[in-house]
């Protein structure tokens, strides 16, 4: 895929009142970034008509699937955290800890989370619930530990500093569709990523 198809790509996910910029796009290794304006804004000038936030794309070179991106971070980080396959549920592993308290205090910055399922009135509930600290220092009592199914694409600096420091080894890796359906629907990935679960496991 080059840029021009990349960019067709583009502007057909973008809304009407949208457009995309040639002035202001980017290769990196994940794909082809273009960044957006209001149609309004292009044609006007006027400071009231600017697009608020962030419309930007990023095209996957690979299968050409088109990813929106916020405005919390700049261009190169997103370029990095698609790179890294983190817009994709993730399972984190960790294979080794040194310091347990200031692991799962780094552990803890990622705001991984598994899913409770609650019945009530006939229907089942998927309540998400956050992992804490006590959860992760049972899980280090038999390593490796596993936590499926998490959303990290908002955690690339959270998990860059746990890389460079020394308190624990982990990997992180993207889960496949299959993996992932099993996850959704109650399959072994949701029961390993349960803290009950986890608890059963380490006694």
């Amino acid at each position: 895929m080059n840029q021009t198809e990349a960019r067709r790509l583009a502007e057909a996910h973008v809304p009407d009142d949208m457009v995309v910029l040639s002035e202001h796009s980017a290769e990196c290794e994940f794909g082809f970034y273009f960044a957006t304006d209001s149609r309004a804004h292009q044609e006007t000038g006027r400071f009231e008509d600017l697009l608020i936030g962030s419309g930007d794309v990023l095209v996957d070179r690979a299968n050409g699937n088109v990813h929106h991106l916020g405005s919390a971070f700049p261009p190169e980080y997103w370029f990095e955290a698609h790179r890294r396959h983190f817009h994709l549920p993730c399972t984190v592993v960790v294979k080794k800890v040194q310091d347990q308290r200031r692991a799962a205090e780094s552990l803890l910055r990622l705001q991984m989370s598994f899913v409770v399922p609650e019945e009530a009135h006939g229907t089942v509930w998927r309540i998400p619930r956050h992992y804490g600290l006590k959860d992760f220092l049972r899980s280090f009592e038999k390593l490796p530990a596993r936590f499926d199914n998490q959303d990290l694409i908002f955690r690339l600096h959270e998990i860059e500093k746990i890389e460079k420091g020394g308190d624990l080894v982990m990997q992180v890796e993207p889960i496949d569709s299959a993996e992932q359906s099993a996850a959704t629907n109650g399959g072994p990935a949701e029961r390993l990523s349960n803290p009950r679960a986890l608890a059963g496991r380490h006694r």
